[in-house]
This record gives structure tokens, C-alpha cells and sequence, in this order.
């Protein structure tokens, strides 16, 4: 399974710095073209915010399966572990929570702009709102990866609250 996950992430993690590059490319190539020719590329300002958003939720992936999203852990890490197992599972269960209304909203969002079309790329609208859904759907997973590991795993907990040194 670690494998699996670990070439996941590293897909997902080409696929965010592909957009990143583009991004760059259409804004930067659209700035030249407009001080220096002064014309531009209608359509690059759009795609680089798409491409922004799914880069964000997808990096948003990687980010909650390594642990590297932001926490107030200051009361937590003085818990004893079978406490901090316990406010974890139940954190964890209001994340789940929030996944669950980001999905259903996606959902709603894609239906509602099935017909909706971006004006200077054309892409469909529902195309846009989609990566929500894709995000709370990797993201459960990964909770439901770790709940699994928190609960078999007695020393998991350690690892799954564990600050980065650069945080202290």
C-alpha cells in the first residue's frame, strides 16, 4: 500500500508542477505580449486560474497525507498517547465531516454548470468545480488510511502528531 501511495503522491505531485509551469508560462508569455507587442493571449489569464485551483486542491492531497497541513497541536502533544489517539479519531471524524459537505457541494456545484462555459477557454464550468470532489475524495482516503494506521499501530499516533522540526 506505501508504495502505491508514495507513486500517487508523486504523480500528484508532477501533475501540480506541470500547472505551475504553465501557469508561469501564460502569465509571464502574456506580459511580454502585452508591453512589449501590445497584444496578449486572450485566454491565458483563465487558464492559469484554472490550472491555480486544481493545483491547490491536488496539492492539497499531498500536503494532508504528509502531514504538513496547518495545526494547533499545543495541547495535544502534552496528552498521554491513549488520549491523543482518542482526539485524533475524533478530529478526524469532524475532517471527515468537512470532506463529506466539500464533496456534496462539488457534486451540486458540477450539476448546477454542466452547461455553464468558461468564456475564453471554453471550458465546461463543472470541468472547474470537479477538482473539489476529486480533492475530498483523496483526502478521505488518506484519513481513512491513517485512522487505520492510528488504530493498529500503537506507535502510529507519534508519527501522525509529530511537529516538523521547522515548526517549533
Amino acid at each position: 500500500m506505501k508504495l502505491k501511495s508514495a507513486s500517487l503522491m508523486q504523480f500528484l505531485n508532477i501533475v501540480t508542477a506541470i500547472a505551475l509551469f504553465l501557469m508561469t508560462i501564460f502569465v509571464f508569455g502574456n506580459v511580454v505580449l502585452r508591453y512589449l507587442f501590445n497584444s496578449g493571449i486572450t485566454w491565458s489569464e483563465e487558464a492559469s486560474r484554472f490550472l491555480f485551483i486544481w493545483m491547490t486542491f491536488l496539492g492539497a492531497i499531498v500536503a494532508f497525507r504528509h502531514n504538513e497541513h496547518l495545526g494547533v497541536d499545543l495541547l495535544v502533544k502534552l496528552f498521554p498517547r491513549p488520549v491523543k489517539k482518542i482526539v485524533y479519531i475524533l478530529i478526524n471524524i469532524v475532517i471527515a465531516f468537512m470532506l463529506w459537505l466539500i464533496f456534496d457541494g462539488g457534486l451540486k456545484l458540477i450539476g448546477m454548470n454542466t452547461e455553464n462555459i468558461a468564456p475564453a477557454t471554453g471550458i465546461p464550468m463543472s470541468y472547474i468545480f470537479a477538482s473539489s470532489v476529486i480533492m475530498s475524495i483523496g483526502m478521505f482516503l488518506v484519513l481513512i488510511f491513517n485512522l487505520y494506521r492510528v488504530i493498529k499501530h500503537d506507535n502510529a499516533i507519534d508519527e501522525l502528531t509529530k511537529v516538523h522540526a521547522e515548526d517549533e
